[in-house]
C-alpha cells in the first residue's frame, strides 16, 4: 500500500492559509470528475482540494475545529457504509449515493453507456459483472467478519493480465490464491447482484468499458474511449436537464448553495 504523502497536518496548514471557500475530495481519480464540478460553478469562487485517501479526509474532518472560521466543504465516497449506514457524526459531510462518486457517475450515464456497446459487448460486460460481483462479495464478506481486514483495492485491476483472464473472462487463480476466496454470503451476493450499480466498487465497473475499448483498438473503424471520456459522458447525461433528480444534478445544486453561503466569522 501506497503512504500518502498528504499529511493531515499537511492539509490541515493548506486549508488555513487558504483565501477561498474549500471542497475536500478524496483523491486523484476523484478529482477527473470534480474539476467539472469547478469549471462549472467557477474556479474563482471554490477551490478544491484533493486529501490522497478517504481516511485523510475523514481525520481532517474530525479536526474542524482547528479551521472553523474558514468555509469548507466535505465530499467523500460512502465505500462499505453503503453495506450499513453512515455514522451519525459525519452527517454534514456530503456522500455519495452510491459505494463510489464512479457510482454515482455511472447510474446517471448507464442507459447512455449501454447504448455505445455492441451486443457482443453486452454480453461480455454481462459475464464479466457477474465475476466481479462474487469476487467481491467475497471480500465484503471478510471485510464483515474481520475487524482488520484491508480493505484497500486501489492496486486490484481487471485490466492487469496477472488479475484477470481476458480469454476465459474470469480472475487467474494467482490473484486468487494470493487474495483467497470462499462461497460468499448468499445474503451479500443477492445486496449487490440487486443494486451492483450503487454495490460493486464503481471503478471496477468503468475497468470493464476500459477493457472492452481497448480491445476495439484491434479492430479497424471502432470508436473507442477513455475513461476520462466514458466519465465526461456520463456527467454530460447527468446535467443534461437540470431538472431531473440525477446524482450529478444534487452534486451540482450542493456546490452551489455551499457558494453562495455566507458563513458568520
Amino acid at each position: 500500500m501506497r503512504t500518502n504523502p498528504l499529511t493531515p497536518d499537511i492539509l490541515i496548514k493548506t486549508l488555513k492559509r487558504s483565501s477561498l471557500p474549500t471542497v475536500l475530495v478524496e483523491g486523484k481519480d476523484d478529482f477527473l470528475i470534480y474539476r467539472k464540478f469547478q469549471n462549472k460553478i467557477g474556479a474563482r469562487f471554490v477551490s478544491f482540494l484533493g486529501c490522497g485517501g478517504r481516511n485523510t479526509l475523514l481525520n481532517i474532518y474530525d479536526r474542524k475545529k482547528e479551521f472553523s472560521n474558514k468555509k469548507v466543504m466535505f465530499i467523500a465516497d460512502k465505500d462499505m457504509w453503503v453495506f450499513s449506514s453512515v455514522p451519525e457524526k459525519y452527517n454534514d459531510i456530503i456522500f455519495t449515493k452510491g459505494y463510489s462518486i464512479e457510482n454515482d457517475l455511472y447510474e446517471d450515464g448507464q442507459l447512455f453507456l449501454n447504448e455505445i456497446l455492441e451486443s457482443n459487448e453486452k454480453e461480455r460486460f454481462k459475464i464479466i459483472i457477474n465475476q466481479l460481483i462474487l469476487w467481491f462479495a467475497f471480500e465484503v464478506n471478510k471485510i464483515k467478519s474481520e475487524e482488520e481486514y484491508n480493505t484497500e483495492f486501489s492496486e486490484v485491476t481487471i485490466l492487469s493480465k496477472n488479475t484477470f483472464d481476458r480469454e476465459l473472462n474470469k480472475f487467474t487463480d494467482n490473484f486468487i490464491s494470493k487474495r483467497g476466496k470462499e462461497d460468499a454470503d448468499n445474503e451479500i451476493v443477492k445486496k449487490i447482484v440487486d443494486s451492483f450499480v450503487h454495490k460493486l466498487r464503481g471503478k471496477f465497473i468503468f475497468q470493464i468499458f476500459e477493457l472492452l475499448f481497448q480491445e476495439r483498438k484491434n479492430k479497424k473503424g471502432k470508436v473507442t474511449y477513455t475513461k476520462e471520456q466514458l466519465f465526461d459522458l456520463c456527467y454530460t447525461e447527468g446535467i443534461r436537464d437540470k431538472n431531473n433528480e440525477t446524482n450529478m444534478n444534487r452534486l451540482v445544486n450542493e456546490l452551489l448553495k455551499f457558494k453562495n453561503y455566507k458563513k458568520n466569522n
